[in-house]
């Protein structure tokens, strides 16, 4: 009964490029209809899927095979568990995409996200970088500025933190850019681990993106 509602959902997904997994997946979605009216399972799917799981392990080893058989129960609860887990992650992730531009909202780090800057938009592609600013620099850059902003291009991240910069850059507040593309040195010089990261005078490190205030405190901290 564990197994009934994976099986109705991966063999309905395999039935759909493969015959053969069709009476499987038919098979799957009975028993998982029963186990949600709360009836009896009358198909027994479970058993028939431990044979032929064992059966195959049987080729390769005995005692592997011997192992699955008489704790099919407990695989079978570790599967369906590992399942759904995935299966949540993974709807989480996409959300994440869509909404945020990146799977790690958190850290701004994705492998959907190259860190290289090639998912980069046009717009973007048309700027270029010059030592550590771009060519136009930004009103929030100043080389002198006594709090260091780490960033790279493709992070999602440090392009929102440059739109809160370009607010506070209004009222004279500046950061020295720390681009760790042109300088990719500064990710062991720095110890910088993520991106955004801002590092004080004092060696203070803070990492990830502030909202206007708290960067604003931050800024005035060192003034």
């Amino acid at each position: 009964m564990v197994l009934c509602i994976v099986a109705a959902v991966v063999f309905g997904v395999m039935s759909i490029f493969s015959a053969k997994y069709r009476p499987w997946a038919r098979e799957g979605f009975r028993c998982a209809f029963n186990m949600l009216t709360f009836r009896k399972c009358d198909v027994h799917l479970e058993e028939r899927m431990r044979a032929h799981i064992t059966s195959h392990l049987m080729t390769r080893s005995e005692r592997l095979a011997s192992a699955v058989y008489h704790n099919f129960k407990l695989f079978s609860w570790a599967f369906t568990i590992v399942f759904f887990a995935s299966t949540i992650y993974t709807g989480i992730s996409v959300y994440n995409i869509a909404v945020h531009g990146t799977c790690d909202p958190v850290n701004g780090q994705c492998i959907f996200v190259p860190p290289d800057g090639t998912n980069a938009t046009v717009e973007q592609s048309k700027t270029c970088v010059q030592a550590d600013a771009p060519a136009a620099a930004p009103a929030y850059f100043d080389t002198k500025a006594k709090v260091m902003f780490f960033y790279r291009d493709g992070c999602i991240w440090c392009e929102k933190e440059k739109q809160v910069l370009e607010l506070l850059a209004k009222d004279g507040y500046m950061v020295k850019p720390m681009h760790l593309g042109v300088h990719p040195e500064f990710w062991d010089q720095y110890g910088i681990q993520v991106t955004p990261t801002f590092i004080g005078p004092d060696g203070k490190k803070v990492i990830g993106y502030l909202e206007y205030m708290p960067l604003r405190s931050l800024l005035d901290s060192y003034k």
